[in-house]
């Protein structure tokens, strides 16, 4: 299939896309289906591709599993394969992968956010499509029509390697875009991590551009991101070395490399209930460990971040991690407990 070009008469416009789901929850598929309707809606072909670990799974949940997702609504298929540890051993392209509308990929590991739509894009043949869609099955478009305008505006700029909506969540507050930051900017306020939080109300300083206007950004929010596929390849895809986080950085670097921007359009809105992919899978540590560990890889072998930048970003984490979070559960286990009178307060 080559890619149509979306403004020639009779044009049939296509998108690939990659969900890459942490626990195939039920909210998720009702989105995924609400996702394809609008497909449907606009005239677009599609296809998705759904990415799930299931070592965690009993044999029975697994059985579950295939039952909800490919005897109910969505009609998915199942395939699986033996995963090796690299994506450069993966095959450019599954001879026996299902040749159907919607594919869900259980995998034998915690493939992570990069190696899981990296996978989908090589093995469902994403390069055949008009646009890639790389997102999170926790996101709603909420603009009639959004989908043909963000691939009207990939086409329209030549330059855009990829096109993000407005992103905001569940309490209109907007998710990106955003501008960039260092390394010493991002993770230096944490050294007077209770100051900061005081002064601004979170622990790092807002890197969120304030006034976002349609057009070319430094980097998108990353739970929905369109790309034109030959950007996408040129780019080398997403980096498979981070497992969370920090891939709308290094995704947006790789583009730049190569000649592409990050474009933003201010009138399509489409909604993401935060936190329910990763925060109900990983603590806040935990959570916070991987995002410096893949802001280190993007910091490192991207930003080019001076040494005394990555100094004071790791002396920050450390002081963060070993003595402000420490403290603060402290202070917090012994506090004494609020009278509710008779009524049991929310956290």
């Amino acid at each position: 299939m080559e890619p149509a070009s979306l403004h020639s008469p009779g044009a049939s416009a296509s998108i690939f896309t990659s969900f890459v789901a942490y626990g195939a929850e039920h909210r998720e598929r009702e989105s995924i289906a609400a996702f394809l309707a609008e497909c449907d809606a606009e005239g677009l072909e599609s296809r998705v591709v759904i990415t799930d670990n299931y070592e965690r799974y009993t044999q029975g949940e697994l059985e579950r599993l295939r039952e909800e997702w490919c005897e109910g609504p969505l009609h998915a298929a199942w395939f699986s394969m033996d995963m090796s540890e690299t994506d450069e051993t993966l095959p450019e392209s599954g001879s026996s992968f299902p040749n159907s509308r919607v594919v869900f990929f259980p995998t034998l590991s915690n493939l992570g956010y990069a190696r899981a739509h990296n996978l989908a894009y090589r093995l469902g043949g994403g390069s055949g499509y008009s646009a890639f869609l790389a997102a999170t099955p926790d996101v709603r478009i909420e603009t009639p029509g959004g989908i043909r305008t963000l691939l009207a505006r990939l086409e329209a700029e030549p330059d855009a390697g990829v096109v993000g909506p407005c992103i905001v969540d569940g309490n209109n507050r907007r998710q990106g875009p955003f501008r960039f930051q260092g390394a010493a900017q991002r993770y230096g306020p944490l050294l007077a991590a209770p100051l900061v939080r005081l002064a601004t109300g979170s622990y790092f300083i807002d890197d969120t551009i304030r006034s976002p206007r349609r057009g070319p950004v430094y980097r998108l929010m990353g739970c929905f991101l369109l790309f034109r596929p030959q950007a996408f390849e040129a780019a080398g895809g997403f980096d498979p070395q981070t497992f969370l986080y920090a891939e709308e950085s290094i995704i947006a670097e790789r583009l730049h490399s190569v000649g592409f921007r990050c474009h933003y359009e201010d009138s399509v809105t489409v909604r993401h209930e935060k936190g329910t992919t990763i925060g109900s899978h990983f603590d806040s540590a935990e959570s916070l460990r991987l995002r410096f560990e893949s802001d280190m890889i993007y910091y490192t072998a991207y930003a080019k971040s001076s040494r005394i930048g990555t100094a004071i970003a790791r002396a920050g984490m450390w002081m963060f991690l070993r003595v402000w979070l420490p403290l603060h559960g402290v202070l917090h286990s012994s506090r004494p407990a609020a009278r509710t009178h008779g009524k049991r307060r929310g956290t």
